[in-house]
């Protein structure tokens, strides 16, 4: 399995990240031992992928990697043992230059008979695009949603919400809905949407506009910064991608007016009931997908399927 992913200690690089797993099978002809199976699990280190990176880059990175943790490659032909039959299975995202370097490596391996690649697209990764594709259609909302999960996490927000409301609805309810941060929505994890909508879902709209409206009672609702003080700005257009950044309207904004900017919506969203229905109805659209998310990634289970289950189907 292998991924490239952004890596802060590459000088904002991308960092190719790979997991060789290796599964032997070996069938004990004598005795009663019967059949014996090992199976290995190691991370390579990590290796800075080129800036325009294609798939001989991917080619050769995955084959880099494979051979510093001692993992025979496909290019080791496996013709000197005619009992010894390879299996390779590939497992990435669905990235043009994942593609290209999976179909190089088949025509590396097209003349050992002894030697079989699989590939297959990581399910995670499509789990999320299939998340992304219905953001694209509600950007508005993803943006508030993201709005308020800023505005609570930032600043010391959460200290002083979370001891709101154990002073104005008990110990026991704030641990319950303000002991953790909300989870934020991620680009490129889409999934994590439906996290970031369990905690606004467990809070509930009458407790969260009774503890915000304690929490920042000096603030206007107009524009979010204290009476009198309004100030005009154009808004731009959220797109998906700029929605999850709730970045600065333009270069010359202070922090504070940032800051101001999303208490304003996030209590105005608070007290929106049109809001809360969509939070709802999005939520549970979206319960099928979170529950395979959370399936694949407990306990390896696309691996146990592959490797222990569809043999047995067979």
């Amino acid at each position: 399995m292998g991924d490239a992913t952004n890596c802060t200690a590459s000088k904002s690089l991308k960092a190719h990240v790979v997991q060789v797993r290796s599964l032997y099978h070996v069938r004990v002809q004598d005795g009663d031992g019967g059949d014996e199976t090992w199976m290995h699990t190691v991370m390579p280190d990590l290796a800075l992928v080129p800036s325009s990176c294609r798939g001989v880059h991917t080619r050769a990175l995955y084959y880099r990697q494979m051979t510093n943790v001692g993992c025979p490659t496909w290019l080791i032909s496996a013709a000197y043992d005619r009992v010894h039959l390879r299996i390779f299975i590939f497992m990435s995202d669905a990235g043009p230059d994942q593609k290209d370097a999976i179909g190089m490596i088949r025509k590396e391996i097209i003349e050992d008979s002894l030697t079989l690649l699989l590939h297959d697209f990581c399910v995670l990764h499509q789990l999320n695009l299939i998340v992304k594709k219905t953001l694209g259609k509600i950007v508005d909302y993803l943006r508030r949603l993201a709005t308020m999960t800023n505005t609570w996490r930032s600043a010391g927000m959460a200290y002083k919400i979370r001891n709101t409301w154990q002073d104005m609805l008990g110990r026991a309810d704030a641990t319950r809905c303000a002991g953790r941060l909300p989870q934020r929505p991620l680009k490129g994890r889409w999934g994590y949407v439906h996290k970031c909508e369990e905690h606004f879902l467990a809070c509930g709209m009458d407790k969260l506009v009774q503890v915000f409206n304690s929490v920042w009672p000096e603030h206007d609702e107009e524009d979010g910064l204290p009476a009198g003080t309004r100030k005009k700005r154009k808004t731009k257009k959220a797109t998906l991608e700029s929605a999850l950044d709730c970045v600065l309207d333009d270069s010359t904004e202070t922090f504070a007016d940032t800051l101001g900017r999303w208490i304003r919506e996030t209590k105005s969203t608070s007290k929106d009931p049109q809001w809360w229905v969509q939070l709802q109805v999005e939520h549970h659209s979206r319960a099928p997908i979170a529950h395979t998310i959370n399936a694949v990634q407990e306990n390896n289970l696309m691996f146990y399927l592959v490797c222990a289950i569809e043999p047995k189907i067979k």
